[in-house]
């Protein structure tokens, strides 16, 4: 058997080529446009964010623009051209801003390269104000989203409630209280990727329901979902888990793990008969 087979808690992404091979890869031209709007809009946030923009135009326009000014720039098309080629290839996949930071900076460097002011006191202190403004505007997009959650977890704090709630550890402990112990197999209903429970339960995930076909199976018929149930208990799992169990199916068989939006089922033993409530 190949040892992808046997270990990792989430096999398939142990050793992804194993899972992979025999997938025939197709052109897909409607999802392709969909990842191109979604890179380009992140992009776009990303330079949006910097802080950098409106002082950039603020120092061209002081120094006036000029034709010439675009020769400037292109004269440092060292610096351009890695990052435009590192934007076009992260568009046509996935773009994140920690992929690009280099490439970021490479472009304002060729973008302010361009900048040309006399050599004036005017000058200096136009300088001094201007990165001055777009240091602040990063230090305060940096800054923002901590504070914001501070202030959410304190405010938390004085209603009484837990701001740090350990889901995944909570539905951890919820397989080690109903039994299931480390080794053990189970089931998943969702996104297992980030199953980080079945990591601190020390399970091993051998079944699933990806995340674009949940919503199929918790519409089907009762008859259908049996079946699914039925396989699972064939591949040896002792439990399937799952999160965000609609509220018609959530009570009887399906038990809630704690606090959390997770639920899980005990599979009956191959070759038993499933009952739904």
């Amino acid at each position: 058997m190949n040892l992808a087979l046997q270990l990792g808690t989430y096999p398939p992404w142990y050793d992804p080529s194993y899972w992979h091979e025999g997938i025939v890869a197709h052109f897909d031209l409607a999802g392709q446009i969909r990842v191109l709007k979604d890179g380009a809009q992140t992009l776009f946030e990303i330079f949006r964010r910097s802080g950098l923009v409106v002082g950039c135009l603020i120092l061209y326009f002081v120094g006036g623009w000029k034709w010439s000014r675009v020769k400037d720039v292109a004269r440092h098309w060292p610096l351009f051209a890695p990052a435009v080629v590192a934007f076009m290839i992260y568009l046509l996949t996935v773009v994140r801003a920690r992929y690009l930071g280099a490439f970021i900076v490479l472009l304002w460097m060729g973008i302010f390269s361009g900048i040309r002011l006399r050599e004036s006191q005017d000058s200096k202190r136009l300088i001094g104000c201007a990165t001055l403004a777009m240091v602040t505007v990063m230090m305060i997009t940096v800054s923002f989203m901590p504070v914001a959650t501070a202030l959410s977890r304190a405010g938390q704090l004085v209603k009484g409630s837990n701001p740090w709630p350990h889901v995944q550890y909570e539905v951890a402990e919820g397989l080690k209280s109903i039994g299931v112990e480390p080794g053990d197999k189970v089931a998943s209903i969702g996104t297992s990727f980030k199953a980080y429970w079945a990591r601190l339960a020390g399970v091993k995930i051998v079944a699933e329901i990806p995340s674009k076909e949940v919503a199929n199976f918790w519409a089907a018929d009762d008859s259908i979902k049996s079946q699914v149930i039925k396989t699972f208990a064939t591949t040896g799992a002792r439990v399937v888990v799952a999160n965000k169990v609609p509220g018609i199916v959530s009570k009887g068989e399906w038990q809630r793990m704690g606090h959390t939006s997770y639920h899980v089922r005990i599979l009956p033993a191959e070759g038993k008969e499933v009952v739904d409530p």
